[in-house]
């Protein structure tokens, strides 16, 4: 699915070059669940970004299944995006005026192809099915997490990008979150996860330890 070539991304910061990513050369299969780590600041945001297509590198290339995704139009890109990627980040990006019900649902109305999804059955797998009519400021921290990855999961995307989804989460939220992500690897999902946190190396299938934007080691689970 992920054909990534000699990758790197520099960033001008106070007059000096920061080298974000350095180098990077790797494959990810269809259905593989690669768990991204290393310190803050090694370049994992930074490569869960280029992978959805939001961020152009500064070389190299990425190509999705066989498409050169920053040789092609910002248009395309978006449309890309839109059709078969699903990003949870670590902020939850909820709209403060809308119920959770509307934060899910608005997802669909941008996405195309999907006219409506069954918010109610996705809704009782993660435990908000009573929260739907609350706003993001009427939810506990661990809802809110809960109702963005609804919000991803209504449009059955074939890739899910997840930027320390369980950062701010107390245990039992965390465990909501890690099986809500190994399900969906269940179901042909591929998953790339960014995370500080050891226990969750074991969803994946591989992982990439990065420091200071260049790939320490890689490993696949046996």
């Amino acid at each position: 699915m992920y054909d990534v070539q000699h990758l790197s991304k520099t960033y001008r910061k106070s007059g000096e070059t920061v080298r974000a990513l350095d180098d990077l050369d790797f494959k990810l299969a269809p259905c593989e669940f690669l768990v991204l780590h290393g310190a803050s600041g090694s370049g994992k945001t930074t490569l869960l970004l280029i992978l959805g297509g939001m961020l152009t590198p500064s070389s190299g290339a990425v190509h999705c299944n066989g498409v050169d995704l920053y040789s092609s139009s910002r248009t395309d890109r978006s449309r890309f995006r839109r059709s078969a990627v699903g990003f949870i980040f670590q902020q939850f990006h909820l709209m403060p005026y809308l119920t959770a019900y509307d934060n899910i649902r608005v997802a669909l109305a941008l996405r195309s192809g999907h006219a409506h999804g069954d918010i109610h059955a996705l809704a009782e797998r993660l435990g908000i099915a009573d929260r739907l009519s609350h706003r993001p400021g009427e939810l506990s921290v661990g809802e809110q997490q809960r109702v963005a990855m609804a919000r991803t999961l209504i449009c059955e995307p074939d890739i899910i990008l997840a930027d320390e989804p369980t950062g701010n989460l107390d245990a039992a939220n965390r465990n909501i979150i890690a099986e809500c992500l190994a399900e969906e690897h269940r179901r042909g999902r591929t998953i790339v996860l960014a995370t500080h946190e050891e226990r969750l190396l074991e969803l994946g299938t591989r992982t990439l330890e990065l420091d200071r934007g260049r790939i320490k080691k890689s490993s696949a689970r046996p």
